[in-house]
């Protein structure tokens, strides 16, 4: 008997395999992280790739905003911050003139002890750190693209002589990768240009390849309007451990980045499964269920047409947005649902059709913190522990020896 842990919010699920089981596991690849995080944070940035350095980009600027991810994203913000701060400073800008802003895009807004938690008690209790907001009334346009995106920035972000912005990379579904000019747009916009940006996953190009991406492409485009200058990104492993940075321009640093986190991020599974058992990765990326959808989609990625996946996701947080929450409890067949969001793309009705196009190819066993009807309207089979949403997908397969995958990580676990 085979059995496995998988991460459930802040805890584990362990799950045992009766024999004959084939099972294999399907994690991103190893890849060793730096002895030395401080180390690698200044080598970046005294080496910025195709820029100068922040210093002196920061010589001819009154004042700067930092742009750092929220609470749902592994970036280690407190660990490089610091140095951000202090390469700054040393170009002439004064801390009272140095404020950080959490981008939190179409999520909710950091609490104070969560902000605290992200950049680290020290630039707290020193800088200026505040959310940015989504309501157009507290963004400003700057622009629009030449895809017709208007760019409507955060007033903070937009008015600040300069932007730097920093963040992880690592696959996304819609741009490509994260990080780089994600964290300004979408990250700091308007719910307006969140919406038309991310609306390009529809009618654009979708490409793994960042440079052939239409979101990508617009939000980048759209960046530059707003005035974007340097960027500071990392890659991590799924335990959040530094791997290594990336500093500099926008584009050329960013690109960087993502030539490592392909390799990190992007495996070979072998051939689709009987069973996928998958964990979203436990905290942050299963606080809610607008971030577990991701995981689904990985897991879903594996399975055979009419297998099943049993996922595990502790959703703390509940759904996590609250337009997804609508379209979930509209009680629509899957089909209906896609109907629906084939007639306009709708922010966070984007995450309730990703969620059907799982469901309408297998069956998904559920295990979270949700109520059982949460699971039912998602089409989903609620479960209270793994383990019986194990038994349960086995129950349902025609052979003493399914092939079984095992995704400890899999919402950072993307099939080549």
């Amino acid at each position: 008997m085979s059995s496995f842990l998988l991460p459930y919010g802040s805890t584990f699920e362990k799950i045992s395999l009766p024999p004959g089981c084939k099972a294999r596991l399907f994690t991103p690849n190893l890849v060793e992280p730096v002895e030395n995080p401080a180390s690698e944070i200044k080598r970046v940035l005294d080496e910025p790739i195709g820029s100068v350095r922040l210093s002196e980009l920061a010589g001819a600027k009154k004042n700067a905003v930092i742009i750092v991810s929220d609470h749902t994203r592994l970036a280690p913000t407190q660990i490089f911050l610091p140095y951000l701060v202090e390469e700054i400073v040393r170009g002439g800008i004064s801390t009272d003139d140095i404020a950080v802003v959490v981008a939190t895009g179409a999520h909710r807004p950091a609490a104070g002890a969560e902000v605290r938690e992200i950049v680290g008690a020290e630039i707290y209790n020193t800088l200026e750190c505040l959310n940015s907001s989504q309501e157009p009334q507290d963004c400003v346009e700057v622009g629009r693209t030449s895809r017709g995106t208007p760019v409507q920035v955060f007033h903070r972000v937009a008015k600040a002589d300069m932007k730097v912005a920093t963040g992880n990379i690592e696959p996304h579904w819609m741009a490509s990768f994260s990080g780089g000019a994600k964290a300004l747009v979408p990250g700091t916009a308007s719910r307006v240009t969140i919406e038309k940006n991310h609306a390009l996953s529809v009618v654009g190009h979708i490409s793994r390849d960042p440079g052939q991406n239409t979101v990508r492409a617009d939000l980048e485009e759209a960046a530059a309007l707003a005035g974007l200058e340097f960027v500071f990104n990392v890659v991590v492993d799924h335990h959040g451990r530094l791997l290594k940075a990336f500093a500099g321009h926008p584009v050329q640093a960013h690109r960087a980045g993502c030539r490592l986190a392909g390799r990190v991020y992007y495996a070979d599974p072998g051939p689709p499964a009987d069973i996928v058992v998958a964990s979203a990765g436990g905290v942050p990326k299963d606080q809610n269920l607008y971030q577990a959808i991701k995981a689904l989609q990985n897991a879903a990625a594996v399975v055979k047409p009419g297998g099943t996946v049993a996922l595990a996701a502790r959703c703390r947080e509940g759904y996590g947005n609250h337009v997804f929450r609508g379209w979930v409890e509209a009680g629509r067949s899957e089909a209906e649902t896609l109907e629906r969001f084939s007639r306009g793309f709708v922010l966070g009705g984007h995450k309730a059709a990703a969620a059907a196009r799982v469901t309408q190819k297998c069956r998904v066993h559920l295990v979270s913190g949700l109520p059982g009807q949460v699971a039912e309207m998602l089409h989903c089979r609620p479960y209270r522990s793994l383990q019986q949403a194990v038994e349960g997908a086995l129950g349902r397969v025609k052979t003493d020896n399914p092939d079984v995958v095992i995704m400890p990580y899999a919402g950072l676990t993307f099939c080549w």
